[in-house]
C-alpha cells in the first residue's frame, strides 16, 4: 500500500519514490525547480498524470497551451499557475 493506502504492485514504487523526489525537491527549493525534471522522468509520468487528470472530468487545456512538456507536467502536479490555465485537477 502507499501513502495514501492505494494497494500498488511492486514493480510501480521505484518509479513512484522516483515521482516523489523529483516533485519534492523542487518543492524544497533546494536549487532545483520543477523546469530541471530530467526529460525522461517528464515522459514517464507525463501520459500517467495527464490518464489521472482527465478520469476526474476536470478542464483540461491542450498541450500547446504549454511552453514546454515539462510545464504540463508541473500544472498537472498543482505546480504552476497561469491566469491563461484553468486550476489543475487535485493531485493524488
Amino acid at each position: 500500500r502507499d501513502s495514501g493506502g492505494m494497494e500498488r504492485a511492486l514493480f510501480e514504487l521505484p518509479a513512484r519514490r522516483w515521482q516523489e523526489v523529483e516533485v519534492h525537491i523542487a518543492d524544497l527549493q533546494l536549487g532545483r525547480t520543477w523546469a530541471d525534471w530530467p526529460h525522461e522522468f517528464v515522459r514517464e509520468w507525463l501520459a500517467r498524470a495527464r490518464e489521472r487528470a482527465s478520469a476526474t472530468g476536470a478542464a483540461m487545456p491542450t498541450s500547446q497551451a504549454f511552453r514546454h512538456p515539462t510545464e504540463e507536467l508541473a500544472w498537472l502536479y498543482g505546480r504552476v499557475e497561469r491566469d491563461d490555465l484553468p486550476l489543475a485537477p487535485p493531485f493524488g
